[in-house]
């Protein structure tokens, strides 16, 4: 819910889209109800867990949706550099807390049984891994933007079993 809001907030204020407002507020309330005393602890009947199962859901859900919606409209304010390839696809990683950090990323790839590669903004090919699912991973420093290539032959450098 906090992503949701900030990015959210960020949203309004750069792309002028309207703040969900009701939505949000609409979830926190689930959020809170079931902080009630009987619901922690565990004092509670079956049925009250089960009902606050389904508004946890809901609230996944929406909240879900509101940061998906809200980064796609921020990502689409970003001016793009030149991509080190013709059909690089660009990686936008947000972060969300206030400090800079450095994490593995794991981007799906839009089609398996491709090679593929991760560059930095410099142009430089990072090293990356491919992980389940037809995904790549590979770790983002102080979270910029990357790009995501197909490469045309396999360099020494690029992504590994």
């Amino acid at each position: 819910m906090y992503q949701a809001e900030l990015f959210a907030s960020l949203a309004t204020l750069s792309a002028g889209v309207t703040y969900p407002k009701a939505e949000l507020e609409t979830a926190w309330k689930k959020v809170l109800f079931n902080q009630f005393h009987d619901i922690l602890p565990g004092s509670s009947i079956s049925q009250v867990y089960i009902d606050a199962n389904s508004s946890w859901q809901e609230v996944e859900q929406v909240g879900t949706e509101i940061l998906q919606q809200s980064l796609k409209v921020i990502a689409d304010q970003i001016s793009l550099p030149v991509p080190p390839q013709p059909d690089a696809l660009p990686i936008v990683i947000f972060n969300s807390l206030n400090w800079q950090r450095s994490e593995v990323v794991s981007v799906s790839l839009p089609e398996s049984g491709q090679n593929w590669a991760i560059y930095n903004l410099e142009g430089h090919q990072l090293p990356c891994q491919l992980g389940d699912n037809s995904t790549l991973l590979f770790l983002a420093t102080d979270i910029p933007l990357y790009w995501l290539s197909r490469l045309l032959v396999m360099p020494s450098k690029s992504c590994h079993n």
